[in-house]
């Protein structure tokens, strides 16, 4: 490293020091400040429940079509006002991609305790429609997929999977509605197919299943058997 670039890196260690003291970054979570290049507090990760997977399988079938997932798996419990519904908003309202990679990283790490992972040869984030995705400038579903696939070592494919058309907000739509109005939104690209096993699915959310399912479904047709669905959380109802 030259003379030049070290005086500059100095420099940038220096100014973010003085930002750290001015601007405290806080937790997402709860409030509380946080150290230095730490996104999420410690109290934060502890506290997150993680649904057992019958739970969600239950869940997924009270849709009015079968859910093609051999597996499936949340990081934790989505509930009004928890601290993962604030970690949520931060990263898909909030202007903070980061904490998506790093929300990824976790459950990559929860999910190298579960026997299917070693069977996964491709992760797929569910993509956002095109005017959700310029609006928000990032996909949340892509950055979680991303911090997975740093853990797991799986390749993300962005492009397999395509939503060709915008969907009304699914919060206040009944379970039936939800599917109605997911049901044709996706379609799988045309090209070769990708390596056989697992295909992991990645989304924000499990609430009805229904986005994920529709989606899923579209992957089954185009001769992709083996699927799994992973989320960061899961929204009971």
């Amino acid at each position: 490293m030259s003379s030049q670039q070290e005086s500059k890196h100095l420099l940038h260690t220096v100014f973010q020091s003085i930002g750290h003291v001015l601007f405290p970054a806080c937790c997402p979570g709860c409030g509380n400040r946080l150290p230095p290049h730490t996104a999420i507090c410690l109290s934060c990760m502890r506290c997150i429940e993680t649904p057992e997977p019958h739970v969600l399988i239950e869940q997924l079938q009270r849709l009015p079509v079968p859910a093609p997932f051999e597996h499936v798996f949340a990081l934790g419990y989505f509930r009004q006002g928890n601290r993962l519904q604030h970690i949520h908003r931060a990263l898909k309202y909030g202007n903070r991609p980061d904490l998506g990679n790093v929300l990824g990283r976790w459950i990559g790490h929860r999910l190298q305790d579960e026997p299917f992972v070693a069977s996964v040869t491709a992760i797929i984030p569910i993509p956002l429609a095109r005017t959700r995705q310029l609006e928000r400038g990032y996909n949340q579903s892509v950055r979680l997929a991303q911090g997975i696939a740093e853990v797991i070592s799986v390749p993300v494919f962005q492009d397999i999977l395509i939503r060709h058309r915008a969907t009304r907000t699914q919060t206040r739509l009944h379970r039936d509605a939800r599917w109605k109005n997911v049901a044709d939104a996706f379609s799988v690209a045309p090209g070769p197919m990708l390596p056989q096993g697992v295909l992991m699915l990645v989304d924000d959310i499990l609430t009805s299943g229904a986005t994920a399912t529709a989606a899923g479904l579209v992957l089954q047709q185009a001769g992709y058997s083996r699927l799994s669905l992973v989320t960061l959380g899961f929204a009971q109802d």
